[in-house]
């Protein structure tokens, strides 16, 4: 629950956050804790809250936020929470038994374990490739750039951590520097002005939302 998250002008959100390291404090449940481990079990979970917290952001985004309920301020959107099981999925064996069970949970709404996808279509590339500017080195220009500006819209429409950056698009290092050099350059502003093919447009608003952002 975020601490933030206010109802009827209660401050639910931060009382439950005191509930929570009251119960830690004395290491054990208290009649109250009870109580609200019967309405939600994993309301104070042996693992980090921003852990659950993405855990339900993903099942919700999996099968829709029950009637009268809305996302929170700051909610991660379906990217990220794609991205976040997959990650998961891959470190598996490295969660708790009942971590683990959680993620089972999801991954069998899911079906299959996420993988990451291309977003830029060949069209696009073929229009951006002459936007970026001349590389620095030679050879490998199309692959390796195309594959940086694959990992700059994964960040901007995950808004993950660089850390996080799938292993496919190569080192988070090199992509996050380009990034700022792209950004401060222009060339990220170019490729949002870009005219590309309508299935394009949806990662260039996010990419545009996330250099402001960054800015």
């Amino acid at each position: 629950m975020s601490r933030p998250l206010i109802v009827d002008g209660f401050a639910l959100g931060i009382w439950l956050s005191n509930q929570r390291q009251r119960q830690r404090s004395l290491g054990r449940p208290t009649r109250l804790g009870h109580h609200l481990t019967a309405l939600d079990a994993w309301w104070n979970p042996p693992w980090p809250v921003t852990w659950q917290r993405m855990w339900w952001a993903c099942r919700y985004h999996l099968t829709g936020l029950p009637d009268g309920l809305e996302w929170w301020a700051a909610a991660p959107n379906g990217e990220h929470a794609a991205s976040w099981l997959r990650e998961q999925g891959a470190r598996r064996p490295l969660l708790q038994p009942r971590q683990q069970s959680l993620v089972d949970e999801l991954l069998s709404l899911v079906g299959e374990v996420p993988v990451w996808q291309p977003r830029i279509s060949d069209a696009a590339w073929r229009t951006l490739s002459a936007v970026l500017p001349a590389p620095s080195h030679t050879g490998g220009r199309p692959r390796s750039e195309r594959q940086i500006l694959e990992a700059i819209v994964h960040i901007a429409c995950t808004t993950q951590a660089w850390t996080r950056l799938p292993l496919a698009l190569g080192p988070f290092q090199a992509c996050r520097r380009r990034f700022l050099r792209w950004r401060n350059d222009g060339t990220l502003q170019l490729i949002c002005r870009a005219i590309l093919p309508e299935q394009d447009t949806i990662w260039q608003q996010q990419l545009a939302a996330y250099i402001d952002l960054s800015a």
